[in-house]
Order: C-alpha cells, then sequence, then structure tokens
C-alpha cells in the first residue's frame, strides 16, 4: 500500500516539474486526442462497471464467510490472495473508477484548448494570407505598368530619354492610393462586419500638412486639417510620441476632463457616435522624421484595444515600408521633374 502511493506521489511530482516539456510533447504527438477516443470508448465504460461489480462483491465477501469459502473455492488461490488483501484491491479499484472521469475532463480540456489554438492559427492563417494576397495586388499594379511602359518604349524607334522612362513608370501618388485600398481591404477581412475607413494624412516640417487619399472613395474625412493641428488630436499626439495610438472608445475620449492624457477631439464627428480610431506614424527612410500617418477608424467602440497592439504592429509594417518607399520615389520624382 505504501509502496504504490510512494510511486504515485512520484509520479505525480514528475509530472509537475517537466508538465509542460511532457504536455507539448503529448499534444504534437496527437497522445491527447488517441487517449480521449479511448476514454469515451465502450472499452472503458465497460471496465468501469467490472471495477464497480468486483468492488461490491469483494466487500460482500469480506462480510459474508459463505460467500468468501465461495469465492475461494471458485478462484483458488487467486480468490484467498484477493480476500487477504480485499481491503487494498477495493482502495485501487475506487482510485482506479475515480480517475477515468478527472482523466476524460482533463484529455478534454486539452483537446479544447487544441482546438482553440487550432482555430487561432487558422485565422492567423487567413489574415496573413490575405495580407500577401493585397500586397501582390499592389505589385500586380506596377508590373503592368512597367510592361505597357516597355512595350510602348520598344515600339518607337527613338530610345527614350532615363528622365522620360522613370517620369512614365514612377506613379506613386497611384501607389499610394492602391496600397491604403489595400490595407482597407485586409482589415476588413479581419473585421468583416465593422464600418472602416482608412485615411492617409502627410506630414511636413512636424506638422501636419493634407489628406493625401482615403477608402473607400465615398469616406471623405469630415474634419479639416486645421483642426487636426490641436495637440489633443490623435493626429498630433502621434507625431509628438512618434508611436502608435489606440483609442478604443471615442466617445469616452471626449468626454474626458483632463487635457494632459486627452488622445482624441471631437472635430466634425457626431459626438453620438462611438468609433475606435488607431493612428500610426511613418517615418522617413533617411531622416526617421514623420512623413505620414495612417488612420484607421471603425464605427463601433472597443473593437480594437491596446491588447491588439503587437498584432497591429505586425500588420502595418508591410504597408509602413511600402507607403515609405513610394514617399522617396514621390520626392525623387518632384525633385527630376523640376
Amino acid at each position: 500500500m505504501l509502496y504504490f502511493i510512494t510511486i504515485l506521489a512520484i509520479l505525480l511530482l514528475l509530472l509537475i516539474i517537466f508538465r509542460r516539456k511532457i504536455d507539448n510533447y503529448l499534444l504534437k504527438s496527437e497522445f491527447y486526442e488517441g487517449l480521449q477516443k479511448l476514454l469515451r470508448s465502450n472499452l472503458i465504460k465497460g471496465i468501469s462497471i467490472i471495477l464497480a461489480a468486483s468492488n461490491a462483491y469483494i466487500l460482500l465477501c469480506l462480510g459474508n464467510d459463505d460467500r468468501a469459502k465461495e469465492f475461494k473455492s471458485i478462484f483458488g488461490k487467486l480468490g484467498v490472495f484477493i480476500l487477504d488483501n480485499g481491503g487494498i484491491f477495493v482502495f485501487i479499484s475506487i482510485i482506479v473508477a475515480g480517475i477515468f472521469p478527472w482523466l476524460n475532463s482533463f484529455v478534454s480540456e486539452r483537446c479544447n484548448d487544441l482546438e482553440s489554438k487550432f482555430k487561432q492559427l487558422t485565422v492567423q492563417y487567413d489574415i496573413s494570407l490575405k495580407v500577401l494576397e493585397q500586397l501582390e495586388k499592389v505589385v500586380v499594379q506596377k508590373r503592368q505598368r512597367f510592361a505597357q511602359a516597355s512595350s510602348e518604349f520598344r515600339s518607337t524607334p527613338q530610345t527614350p530619354k532615363h528622365k522620360t522612362v522613370f517620369e512614365r513608370i514612377t506613379q506613386p501618388d497611384n501607389q499610394i492610393q492602391i496600397l491604403i485600398e489595400s490595407l482597407h481591404d485586409c482589415i476588413k477581412s479581419i473585421y468583416p462586419n465593422e464600418y472602416i475607413k482608412v485615411a492617409l494624412v502627410s506630414v511636413k516640417n512636424h506638422c501636419l500638412h493634407d489628406w493625401v487619399c482615403h477608402s473607400p472613395y465615398d469616406t471623405k474625412p469630415r474634419t479639416k486639417i486645421d483642426q487636426l493641428k490641436d495637440p489633443k488630436s490623435t493626429f498630433s499626439r502621434v507625431i509628438a510620441l512618434r508611436k502608435m495610438i489606440i483609442v478604443p472608445d471615442t466617445k469616452t475620449e471626449i468626454q474626458k476632463q483632463s487635457t494632459d492624457d486627452i488622445m482624441y477631439i471631437k472635430g466634425n464627428t457626431d459626438p453620438t457616435e462611438s468609433w475606435c480610431q488607431v493612428c500610426i506614424p511613418i517615418h522617413s527612410i533617411n531622416n526617421n522624421e514623420t512623413i505620414f500617418i495612417i488612420s484607421i477608424a471603425i464605427k463601433r467602440a472597443n473593437v480594437v484595444t491596446l491588447e491588439n497592439e503587437k498584432f497591429l504592429e505586425w500588420l502595418f509594417k508591410f504597408f509602413i515600408s511600402r507607403l515609405a518607399l513610394e514617399h522617396s520615389l514621390k520626392e525623387l520624382k518632384e525633385h527630376i521633374s523640376k
């Protein structure tokens, strides 16, 4: 009895110490799924019934000499051994019978966790695929423009000047618009039931300059740039802090009393509406100054919260680098065109 309890205690101690490693191995080897099927099988149900019946019969024999003699006569030395150690057999069978429901519950929980992780990975895969699709759309547009320009220039008898070729194939304004549309489509795929607006603001000399573009086409920003130059606006805060800012609920933000931590101004927004807003700065490759600010507005509070910050940083970086590239091309084209 003491030997059995000692072994059980050692096993439990080892399980606690190496639980994470053991758990990861069992998850990868699909052990939990197989064990869950076994525990729910008719075999285990039959074993539980046999254990319960055996317990009842052993207890009956222990309390009835005639039954004990009959049991020993049927099973011989095995019967004598079982009855002589009847207490131990009953105890072990009760423990084993009790472990089955607990083990079944534990394995079901691990399988549910595995299913949850699988769903999460599926969502992440779908989002990653959507990002790649949208970025590919941007590349396709540029590739088509290059191919068309190549065909036109090769069909003319005169060799075009380098400046002419560069101005023809470089269309940063068009590419920026496509990138913002792609970003909108990407976010819309993540939050398909939400009304979403994406806009881009240019920044010059640490000051908001103008609305560059927006998506969808019919969602022109209602608040003017001069209003957003207010130091308490999300855009001005982004320039000052040089980092992404998430406002989970614009209505709550407007109602704040202290001006020190306000991250949003009403502007021309309907004060009865509750939005969540995300603003992300884009910095110049050359001098690290802010050149653009991406604005994401979703017409429902708390769709995006501070807990989503890491995910959003991962998502936006694919578009930020490409928008910064187009900004550099735009500056280069403007300089050449002078």
